[in-house]
């Protein structure tokens, strides 16, 4: 079994979320062993929010945390074990070349083909590990094995912190394309990396200031999509003034926006030329004449809101 620690990500059962407790249950008469304490990614009716039997031992949301023996939890894989895994196979000088008859070798059919495949993982462009569980044990940077790599997908992971992200990513100096959905990942590191342009950071329960902290990270970023989050509000945007970000997706919000006033505060971002709103609950578009203009927006999705009166400057 993995070192156990708290704040550690896990998964049972296609579920994932964060390790909140660690220990024995036996005061409130549960069988011998050690058990976890999960606090889930998603809520789910019959669920509790750390206590059992009355008696607390973590504190989780409502409806999201359960007890599991550790035993049964999976810890997932590291990012180079999941490249291997889905593009390659072991690293050559591990494979066995074939049979041997007295001194004589003998190659396994298709042998050049499987050498073939391992040594053209510096050739990937597009890594997907999407739902692999590919945890942060091991954050060695993914530039050791595909080091030309310019789209990453690391979704559904158990990566716990934006640290281990960037480490993993350090050194792909190709990647212009980051997709982190369905994450739950602390904010704790300053670092930066250069030339990626397109974030994808859908589910990952940010709140705006989170999404600004993030953002100092990526330097030349020109896309970030932020679907089903938890922002219904945003905070000051001076920094935006000189911002080269011209996509933000904002689609279908946990908490969803209705105040269009909130998205008035993006409109001074010199580049923004797109911007959906999608699934959120707007029900009027009130500009005023000195409000701030979207200088450079010349795409504007609005569908699934229930917009009844809409008045714009000069209209």
């Amino acid at each position: 079994m993995a070192e156990m620690k708290i704040g550690q990500r896990v998964s049972y059962a296609e579920r994932r979320g964060s390790l909140r407790f660690v220990g024995s249950l036996e005061s409130v008469s549960c069988q011998p062993g050690i058990w976890a304490g999960v606090e889930w990614d998603q809520e789910k009716p019959g669920l509790h929010d750390g206590t059992l039997k009355g008696k607390r031992f973590f504190q989780a949301r409502q409806s999201s945390a359960s007890f599991i023996l550790a035993s049964k939890l999976s810890w997932g894989i590291t990012a180079l074990d999941a490249v291997r895994e889905k593009y390659g196979t072991a690293k050559p000088e591990d494979m066995e070349i074939g049979v041997r008859f007295g001194m004589k070798d003998v190659v396994a059919v298709g042998w050049e083909k499987v050498l073939k495949k391992v040594n053209e993982l510096d050739q990937l462009h597009h890594v997907d590990l999407t739902g692999l569980n590919v945890n942060d044990h091991d954050t060695t940077s993914l530039s050791s094995i595909v080091p030309n790599v310019e789209t990453l997908s690391i979704g559904k992971s158990l990566i716990s912190s934006w640290s281990a992200v960037m480490k993993l990513i350090s050194g792909l100096t190709n990647l212009n394309t980051l997709n982190l959905t369905d994450n739950r990942l602390a904010i704790d590191t300053e670092d930066t990396v250069p030339n990626v342009k397109r974030l994808v950071l859908s589910q990952n329960a940010l709140l705006w200031r989170d999404v600004l902290r993030i953002m100092h990270c990526f330097p030349d970023l020109e896309e970030l999509y932020l679907s089903e989050n938890q922002i219904s509000e945003i905070s000051s945007t001076a920094e935006f003034s000189q911002s080269r970000i011209a996509v933000i997706d904002l689609d279908s919000q946990r908490q969803p926006f209705s105040d269009w006033n909130e998205i008035l505060k993006l409109g001074d971002m010199p580049n923004l030329r797109t911007l959906q709103l999608s699934g959120n609950q707007f029900r009027s578009i009130l500009v005023s004449p000195s409000a701030a203009i979207f200088r450079s927006l010349t795409h504007l999705t609005l569908r699934l809101n229930e917009i009844a009166d809409v008045s714009l400057p000069g209209r």
